[in-house]
């Protein structure tokens, strides 16, 4: 991976981002990969209606992104990550022994808005860190971490859900990484681009 020329703040600022980035990827991984199979086999939903529940999620997705970076612009991309990361942790913690299939769609409609918080503002965030001429070089260590946990979680996961023989702990899994990524934010110094007024 390319090299970085930052100071001992700004790489301590680089390397709880990554940590941040790939621990949010982690918890969020999980729900999207094992939602319907959630429905269907922790509920008892018809196939059908629990993968129509994820276009809500997409469409909650799809409509709150241009409000989601509006919101990061004049909150800033941290705090407005961390709402999206701590309604996550929210809702998500009481799903185990509430959930039902009633809650399915607003479930799904809530975490789209949420989700779309976190990694709409997440890209600007570390590549602001590196600035203009490292663009290139942030994105790919977006990807990387993004990417990593993306990969790594489906697996992991499916190692809880064995042992357990339940989707729905895939809840609190999502919540500890999210409080994981929520406990790095106050530490993290660099990355922030001046607010809009």
């Amino acid at each position: 991976m390319p090299k970085l020329r930052l100071d001992a703040s700004a790489r301590r600022s680089f390397l709880l981002i990554m940590i941040v980035l790939f621990s949010y990827s982690l918890g969020g991984n999980a729900v999207e990969t094992y939602f319907t199979l959630y429905a269907t086999h922790d509920l008892h939903m018809q196939a059908a209606a629990a993968g129509g529940a994820l276009t809500f999620y997409a469409g909650g997705a799809i409509l709150f992104a241009i409000v989601a970076g509006v919101i990061g612009e004049h909150l800033g991309r941290r705090p407005t990550m961390s709402i999206g990361l701590i309604c996550g942790v929210l809702a998500f913690i009481p799903m185990p022994w509430i959930g039902r299939a009633g809650l399915i769609i607003p479930l799904a409609l809530l975490f789209g808005i949420a989700w779309t918080l976190v990694f709409v503002n997440a890209l600007p965030w570390i590549a602001e860190l590196g600035g203009t001429e490292r663009n290139g070089t942030m994105t790919a260590y977006y990807y990387l971490a993004t990417s990593g946990g993306a990969a790594i979680s489906p697996t992991l996961y499916g190692l809880v859900q064995q042992w357990t023989g339940e989707y729905r702990w895939m809840f609190l899994y999502a919540a500890v990484f999210f409080i994981a990524a929520l406990a790095c934010m106050p530490f993290i110094k660099h990355g922030e681009a001046p607010r809009q007024q």
